[in-house]
């Protein structure tokens, strides 16, 4: 009777113990956290089955279930149709999901279920919000205008309008590679095409001695950034009358004492021969 306990007991232990080690552990995702709509993505998940049979792997996005790995079946990959995804299962297994391509509107979140075999059947996931961006198809657009203040100072002032995009962009700008600080930027918004979009103005006024310090060149680079996609327009800001004026100031000065020397001469030679 006691040996029959015994034997019960150490089958209740060994049970546990085996459904305590042969389950999922350590689900892992490794996701963009932004995809630009209409192009793809590689979504990865990473489990520790702790030596138990694989059961399944299931994608969802949302509560919806669009990809599923089964190795017992053949083929073991599947993908469940939802609106705004592709998925090429050719290059899908039980760790990675490749997408061909992927919408804005599927903006959310995204998990990964991975589920061991018999005897335990457990199951673990992991979750991650993807942002699916939407890029203006322009470049931000610059206006640029010039004048010169009653004091000779020259006055640029720079608008910087963004399109459409989603989520809304943010737009920066830059001189001579430099960044502008916010608190110089004035900021506001105006429709474009049913939509608000950002403008950014930036007013300068610059002394000749600023303009000649900057060699005469000023390049501002406007850029409208959503996560890490970007659009830029760059456009050199250059008063090119005093950049002239300079250079042929310049030659002038060069030029004034070789017609010195070339007057000299030819009076010596005039002198020469009236002799």
């Amino acid at each position: 009777m006691e040996a029959a306990k015994y034997l019960i007991f150490f089958a209740l232990e060994l049970l546990l113990f085996t459904q305590r080690c042969m389950c999922v552990r350590d689900v892992r995702l490794m996701l963009p956290t932004a995809v630009m709509s209409g192009h793809g993505a590689k979504f990865i998940c990473l489990y520790d089955l702790q030596e138990a049979p694989l059961y399944s792997v299931k994608w969802y996005r949302g509560q919806r279930e669009f990809y599923r790995y089964l190795p017992q079946e053949n083929p073991p990959m599947k993908f469940i149709p939802i609106p705004g995804i592709d998925i090429d299962l050719y290059k899908s297994d039980a760790n990675e999901v490749r997408l061909r391509e992927i919408h804005s509107d599927l903006t959310g979140v995204f998990s990964c279920e991975v589920t061991a075999d018999a005897p335990s059947f457990r199951t673990a996931s992991a979750s991650k919000n993807i942002t699916i961006v939407e890029m203006p198809n322009l470049a931000p657009n610059v206006t640029v205008e010039k004048s010169l203040s009653d004091e000779g100072l020259s006055i640029i002032s720079v608008n910087c309008t963004n399109f459409y995009s989603k989520p809304p962009g943010k737009l920066s700008i830059f001189l001579n590679e430099e960044p502008v600080k916010e608190k110089d930027l004035e900021k506001f918004t105006v429709p474009l095409d049913k939509f608000n979009v950002e403008v950014v103005r930036l007013n300068l006024t610059l002394t000749d001695e600023q303009l000649n310090n900057m060699n005469f060149s000023l390049r501002l680079k406007c850029v409208s950034s959503v996560f890490s996609f970007t659009r830029m327009t760059e456009v050199l800001l250059i008063e090119q009358r005093l950049r002239s004026e300079s250079i042929l100031a310049a030659m002038e000065e060069s030029r004034a004492p070789n017609l010195i020397r070339g007057s000299t001469i030819w009076i010596a030679l005039l002198f020469c021969v009236l002799r």
